[in-house]
């Protein structure tokens, strides 16, 4: 046996005492661990055919503790109903895909072999349930307006710490000293397609490195940092004492201000834009001090700060000034040019010959590569564009629904809490919401897990609002 399924196989015993003691508290208690692990997506992950970051263990077992419990969540709430819509066209789709021809065959790379296997599919539609079943434990586990705020400073206080390792990585980076990378992976099978442990070089003519904290990519880290730092600039611009002593130290200028420094180092352009657009959002809802005062002080110090790394040679591949260098990252032609437009040229076509539902779940990676010549797997690179591709025009019309639904009716909590606390938290929250789905039309496959807690939260705070709930009193009530 190989060292890491032997270290494996050694953990059981730990693992499975941790387990039975995570099984045994509170759904809620879980759902806070489960916050704290959220940004682990590259640090502690198992590798075994596909990834498997810590935060999957421990839904995992949230999961089985209801089952053992007897306290299936209830499919009832807001927003649980355009879910299970597209569950069902998902499971059709992947039904109907399985008794029709396979995918052309093609000679994967090998580190994707494993991940194109026979039962591709099924796991695919797994994983998708899986991730949006982290809706249902939100909505059923947070009871009330207090719980809600007790998971969101959990969240923002996470990213906090996330956004201080992040900044922590550009100056070991920098300067040369030692732990300049926070991925580790126990790798029980060989599918690994990222190389743990080791420093990750950039290399897009701008600079030869960029922050990624415990994340695989920068880009993803970045569209993590969007969960986080419009809630921290809402609070901070809302100012208000009753604020200041629910949330702490996540409603000072801190959390924002660092917050924007390490997502600018991300260099990540759709996590930039999807931030821009989260700020206008910001502008709209907020008072208009929040575009005169708190947004030019947060812009001038991580001014001050990507000045005086660019005089110490952080963007070493760049001979243009730091303003040209913001940029050519933002040049519509190179966004335009980009080898993703190749990808969605591809899953256009797939869409106009299997319009209805599609190619059926994770079907669309294996068809690709056929058409673009290519031994590797082919990401849809937008989590509705893989709703379109693999369950046609049902499933992306079911998934965007939900996603609308729960911004409308965020939208209408926000116009009647007039200027409560409350309203700041759902201004962060509504704001987050349009940066995380707007930067998940070129990101991934799947709605992210920080996506998926968000939105129930959402739900959370925007019935207690229509409702007219005093703080404490049961979330069950408002339905």
């Amino acid at each position: 046996m190989s060292p890491p399924v032997i270290l494996a196989i050694s953990l059981l015993p730990l693992l499975a005492v941790l387990a039975m003691a995570i099984i045994f508290r509170s759904t809620f208690d879980n759902l806070k661990l489960l916050a704290v692990v959220l940004p682990l997506q590259a640090f502690g992950a198992i590798e075994a055919g596909f990834t498997i970051p810590p935060y999957y263990i421990i839904l995992v077992i949230i999961i089985f503790s209801l089952l053992i419990k007897g306290e299936l969540p209830s499919g009832g709430y807001p927003g649980c109903k355009p879910i299970i819509v597209f569950w069902m066209l998902a499971i059709l789709a992947t039904v109907i895909a399985a008794w029709g021809p396979p995918p052309e065959a093609i000679s994967f790379d090998q580190t994707m072999s494993a991940r194109a296997g026979p039962l591709r599919g099924p796991l695919q539609l797994a994983l998708l349930v899986f991730h949006l079943s982290l809706f249902f434990v939100v909505v059923n586990a947070v009871k009330s307006e207090s719980d809600a705020d007790r998971i969101l400073k959990i969240h923002l206080r996470t990213g906090l710490l996330v956004i201080v390792l992040g900044l922590f990585q550009i100056v070991t980076f920098t300067f040369q000293l030692p732990l300049q990378d926070y991925t580790w992976s126990l790798n029980l099978a060989d599918s690994a397609t990222l190389n743990y442990g080791e420093v990750r070089l950039y290399g897009a003519g701008v600079t030869n490195f960029s922050t990624r904290a415990t994340f695989g990519e920068s880009l993803l880290l970045a569209n993590y940092l969007i969960s986080i730092v419009p809630v921290a600039i809402a609070l901070w611009a809302f100012g208000s004492k009753d604020i200041r002593r629910r949330f702490g130290i996540v409603a000072s200028p801190l959390i924002a201000i660092l917050g924007i420094t390490t997502l600018f180092f991300t260099m990540s352009r759709s996590g930039w834009i999807a931030f821009a657009i989260s700020l206008i959002v910001l502008a709209l809802w907020l008072s208009p001090r929040i575009i005169f005062i708190h947004l030019p002080v947060a812009f001038a110090i991580v001014a001050a700060v990507a000045a005086l790394f660019a005089e110490v040679g952080f963007f070493s591949e760049s001979a243009d000034t730091l303003w040209s260098i913001i940029v050519s990252r933002l040049n519509t032609y190179d966004m335009i040019t980009d080898p993703r437009m190749r990808y969605f040229e591809v899953l256009w076509g797939s869409f106009t010959q299997h319009p209805i539902l599609g190619l059926g779940a994770g079907n669309f990676a294996l068809a690709a590569p056929a058409v673009t010549g290519s031994d590797m797997l082919h990401s849809a690179h937008g989590v509705l564009w893989a709703a379109l591709a693999d369950f046609g025009i049902l499933g992306f019309g079911a998934l965007g629904i939900f996603f609308v639904f729960v911004l409308a009716r965020l939208g209408r909590a926000i116009r009647a809490a007039k200027h409560s606390p409350r309203q700041a938290v759902m201004i962060g929250l509504f704001a987050s919401l349009v940066g995380l789905m707007f930067q998940d039309l070129f990101l991934g496959d799947r709605p992210t897990f920080h996506l998926v807690m968000l939105l129930g939260l959402s739900v959370v705070y925007s019935s207690v609002s229509r409702d007219r709930l005093k703080t404490g009193e049961t979330f069950q009530r408002a339905f």
